[in-house]
């Protein structure tokens, strides 16, 4: 749900606010550097939405449109994939139907410290994770929330890593392709979709808003 400011999610987490009796948020905008680039205190409806304009201006990046290729670093989030996922999203606003986003990100602490048992439902449909997470087969909800989002960006295009850390045994679990190198993944990606396919680069693909033509 990267940049849908009404949502499901946020509709429920205010409902919530109400109940417990919370009449006003303090919260902030940082740039890229860490550093506060504007402050909002106020009613959590107001002061969110205010927020979200601003921070629309700091990471919003104009894009002409689709490519089939998206070519994404994850940078800043690096240290396991638990953190460089967000990559995907922005990618996946970008890719067309049935293309290839490509993320390179080193995650030397692998997929998932804290939730290793993600590699063992991961890399199933959208529908198997659903239904396991609904019947309790799954118990961690948040690491069965994340590879749900996962494979519903899988069911929209490949996805393939170029990392040290996450191995090709390992990102086939995550139901990913695996490259050595960026040239290996863009050359197969080629292969697949034609040489003359266009590709969409993005230095900081975790921290990045595309804003597409049809966004306004």
């Amino acid at each position: 749900m990267l940049g849908v400011v009404e949502n499901k999610v946020r509709e429920e987490m205010e409902v919530i606010a109400d109940r417990a009796g919370v009449k006003y948020i303090f919260n902030t905008v940082l740039d890229p550097q860490g550093r506060v680039v504007k402050a909002f205190f106020g009613d959590i409806r107001q002061a969110f939405r205010a927020g979200v304009e601003i921070s629309r201006q700091v990471y919003g990046i104009p894009a002409p449109g689709r490519t089939p290729i998206v070519l994404a670093s994850s940078h800043p989030c690096d240290i396991e994939f638990w953190q460089a996922h967000k990559t995907l999203y922005p990618c996946d606003m970008l890719v067309e139907e049935g293309g290839t986003i490509i993320i390179v990100t080193p995650c030397p602490e692998g997929v998932a410290v804290t939730h290793p048992e993600m590699l063992e439902f991961a890399g199933q449909s959208p529908e198997d994770i659903d239904a396991q997470i609904e019947e309790g087969i799954i118990k961690d909800k948040v690491a069965g929330a994340l590879a749900l989002a996962w494979a519903k960006v899988r069911q929209h295009a490949e996805v393939c890593l170029v990392s040290d850390g996450i191995k090709a045994e390992v990102a086939a679990k995550l139901g990913f392709k695996h490259a050595d190198t960026v040239e290996e993944a863009l050359d197969r990606a080629w292969a697949r979709l034609g040489k003359g396919a266009g590709v969409t680069v993005l230095t900081h693909g975790a921290d990045t808003l595309p804003l597409l033509p049809e966004d306004g």
